[in-house]
C-alpha cells in the first residue's frame, strides 16, 4: 500500500503466526517463510529486528536473506545479536544515520528485550512499535505514520480476567504483554501531526481485537 508522493509500506504479515512489514526500503522483522518475502527484498536496504521471538525472527528466513541478499544491512538489539550476527547493534535513545534515514530505538515493554523505532526521512516522522504493553518510552513527536500494535480490546479481554483454559493458560495475562487498541488509539490521537496522519494497526488478536 502507498500514498501518492508519500510513504510506501506493505504489511506482509502481522500477528502471532508471523510478522514482516516493509516501510519505504526498511524491512521490520522476518518472522515469515522466505518465499513470502523474496520478491519484495530486491528493494530493501535495511532489515530491523525488533526482538528474538520466532514470529519476528524466523531463523531459516534470516539465513536465506543474509545469503541471497547480502547488501541488506541488519540492525537489532544486543539480545538479538546473541542469536544471529547483525551489522548494527541498536542502543535505546541513540540516533543512527543509515543512508537517508535517521533511526532512534526506544525500549518496548515485553518479556524479552524488545525495541520500537522512530524513523525520520524526507520530512516524515514514522514510528514502529510492536510486542509491547506500553508506549511510555516512545519518543513523542508529531508523527505522519504510526505502525503500532493494537492487540486487544480492553472490554473484551477483561471479560475473561481470572479465567484459565483447561490447559492452564491464562489468556488475560498473555494479552497484558501486548498493547490494547485503546492505548494504541490514545497514542495516535496524542502524537499525530494532523488529521491526515495515518495509523497502521498491527498484531491484532484473532479472538480479542
Amino acid at each position: 500500500m502507498s500514498e501518492p508522493n508519500q510513504l510506501f509500506y506493505k504489511v506482509i504479515s502481522t500477528g502471532s503466526k508471523g510478522n514482516a512489514v516493509i516501510v519505504d526500503r526498511i524491512l521490520f522483522d522476518c518472522g515469515v517463510p522466505f518465499k513470502d518475502l523474496k520478491k519484495d527484498l530486491y528493494n530493501v536496504q535495511y532489515m530491523i529486528l525488533t526482538h528474538r521471538h520466532s514470529d519476528h525472527l524466523k531463523m531459516q528466513t534470516y539465513t536465506s536473506i543474509r545469503k541471497l541478499f547480502p547488501h541488506i544491512r541488519v540492525m537489532a538489539n544486543y539480545d538479538v545479536a546473541y542469536q544471529v550476527p547483525v551489522d548494527i547493534i541498536s542502543n535505546e535513545g541513540i540516533e543512527y544515520s543509515l543512508g537517508k534515514y535517521i533511526i532512534t530505538p526506544f525500549a518496548n515493554t515485553h518479556d524479552v528485550p524488545c525495541q520500537g523505532y522512530v524513523v525520520q526521512f524526507d520530512d516524515l516522522n514514522v514510528i514502529y512499535s510492536i510486542d509491547t504493553s506500553s508506549l511510555e518510552n516512545a519518543i513523542k513527536l508529531p508523527y505522519d505514520y504510526m505502525f503500532l500494535e493494537s492487540y486487544h480490546d480492553e472490554k473484551k479481554i477483561n471479560m475473561i480476567r481470572g479465567k484459565s483454559s483447561k490447559y492452564g493458560y491464562d489468556a488475560w495475562a498473555g494479552a497484558m504483554r501486548h498493547l490494547s487498541t485503546q492505548k494504541c488509539l490514545g497514542f495516535y490521537y496524542t502524537n499525530r501531526r494532523n488529521k491526515e496522519s495515518k495509523l497502521i494497526e498491527l498484531h491484532q488478536s484473532e479472538r480479542f481485537y
